[in-house]
């Protein structure tokens, strides 16, 4: 779980680093690619020997372009990253300003409280209270961009460490922006896993959430938020509530349906619709879009038996275990990803690497420089060398912060791509 303190030692600068040596090692990459193109050695020659070779510089040039095309996905997903980080640390430094104005702090994991020691009237204490819920939701969306952030670059440490394909990586390790998302948690309501609830299991879900919209709806309407902001929130959280209860239900043909035929509207949307049909201004629609958030059809409740007055939660034991005795055993869990986000540094150009060695093996084994066990034995070294190398590097470092991290791992896998270099063209040349 992401906290304040994550955020503040987040170095925006050596993500924008891993960009930079992505973009570099793209441009190299389609520099070779393009020599080889041209590569007019063998265009004379004739027979076996000539063809094999044309079918080899051919295979070369495709494996540069693709690297080419990985380490560049790689580069533009921590640029996304930087961008997102960038917008989380601006966003949190407003928030705390605002914080201590109205005398309040925000602890590590994100939660806000009072520091002013007075009595005040019950008036005084729920405007206050209000002031202080409508800045926990501006936190709690704070927090949930923190969380996609930190699983969007996770997943572009993933591809640079070879675990999935850059071509696998989520789309949402490519969107920089700042989303807003408020969060189910702003509600507190209980967890259930995706896929678990019956129709009318899900149905009394939605009804507490409403309920709980509407109270959270009712204290925001006494802080000193704009209105625009307080039916930007309401909307939001009426999506949320409803991506989540159709992601809670078993019947997963259902939930599609229902994704496809009642889409979630954006606020310029039901602007524009509350316009066109009622003939309302901006303000009195977003008013309205306040009101209706929390607000739904009683001939579904009826359907479902469910009173919107008093609705029933499920039992999260009770729909944990039937889960449970639905899946059988539980499977091995994922295995964690280190928070060392700045390793992708030293490894983001591991693909390249072996690209490069495959054309300068190819270029000395032609010269006459190498044999082409010797040529082969220099590339696996150098590949095995550097990630080694890398991977110690950074271990190395992480006395540093991930500064220390970073140049650990570049460091380590310059030194141990030297090093395997060498003992991998001595042990190929034992054989040739």
């Amino acid at each position: 779980m992401i906290g304040i303190d994550d955020i503040d030692r987040w170095n925006v600068g050596d993500i924008e680093a891993v960009f930079d040596v992505c973009a570099s090692e793209e441009a190299h990459c389609d520099s070779q690619a393009a020599q080889l193109r041209n590569l007019s050695t063998f265009s004379t020659w004739d027979g076996d020997a000539a063809a094999a070779a044309q079918r080899s510089v051919g295979r070369t040039r495709v494996d540069l372009s693709q690297h080419g095309g990985q380490v560049a996905a790689i580069g533009r997903a921590a640029s996304a990253a930087a961008t997102k980080i960038q917008a989380i640390k601006d966003n949190l430094a407003k928030l705390r300003a605002e914080a201590a104005a109205k005398m309040f702090s925000i602890d590590n994991d994100g939660s806000v409280r009072s520091i002013l020691q007075t009595v005040m009237s019950v008036e005084d204490a729920n405007e206050r209270e209000a002031d202080r819920a409508a800045l926990q939701v501006l936190v709690n969306q704070l927090l949930l961009n923190a969380e996609e952030a930190d699983d969007a670059l996770a997943a572009a440490i993933r591809a640079a460490d070879g675990e999935i394909r850059p071509e696998q990586l989520p789309a949402a390790a490519f969107d920089g922006s700042y989303r807003g998302n408020y969060g189910i948690a702003s509600l507190g309501l209980p967890q259930y896993p995706d896929g678990s609830l019956t129709e009318a299991e899900t149905r009394n879900y939605y009804t507490e959430a409403e309920k709980r919209l509407k109270t959270l709806n009712d204290t925001l309407a006494k802080s000193d938020l704009p209105v625009e902001q307080r039916a930007r929130i309401a909307v939001d959280l009426r999506n949320e509530i409803r991506t989540k209860a159709r992601d809670l239900m078993a019947d997963r043909d259902l939930a599609a349906q229902l994704f496809r035929e009642e889409p979630n509207k954006s606020m310029d949307e039901l602007i524009e619709h509350k316009a066109n049909k009622y003939g309302m201004s901006r303000e009195q629609a977003l008013d309205d879009i306040i009101r209706s958030s929390s607000e739904s059809r009683g001939s579904v409740n009826a359907a479902y038996g469910v009173d919107p007055a008093n609705p029933k939660l499920p039992d999260p034991g009770e729909v944990e275990s039937r889960v449970a005795a639905r899946a059988g055993p539980a499977a091995e869990a994922a295995p964690a990803y280190g928070k060392g986000a700045l390793s992708v540094v030293g490894k983001a150009a591991i693909p390249v690497a072996v690209a490069y060695e495959i054309y300068d093996g190819y270029h000395q084994v032609k010269d006459g420089n190498e044999s082409v066990l010797e040529a082969a034995g220099s590339g696996t070294g150098t590949l095995a060398g550097g990630w080694a190398g890398a991977q110690y590097g950074m271990m190395a470092g992480v006395g540093g912060g991930p500064v220390g991290m970073a140049a650990g791992a570049v460091i380590g896998g310059i030194a141990g791509g030297l090093l395997g270099n060498r003992v991998g063209k001595q042990l190929g040349g034992l054989f040739d």
